[in-house]
């Protein structure tokens, strides 16, 4: 899984009818495991509702990957 901040995404998210939709975002740090979550999780801001969320892989489908420094 290659993703860094500041990387474009897509995010998979599911309404309450169960119907699949998108909205964009970007990643703001490092993917992390730990022993609390236990799957590896990554913190990315959703325009949409302008607030930051953890995301797992399975949620995110990269667009564009961010320049390197």
């Amino acid at each position: 899984w290659h993703i860094n901040p500041g990387d474009l995404v897509k995010i998979k998210k599911f309404d309450i009818d169960g119907r699949e939709y998108f909205d964009l975002g970007l990643v703001l740090e490092e993917k992390s495991a730990d022993q609390e979550s236990l799957f590896p999780r990554i913190r990315v801001y959703e325009w949409k509702n302008e607030t930051s969320t953890y995301q797992s892989p399975d949620t995110l489908e990269i667009i564009s990957h961010a320049l390197p420094q």
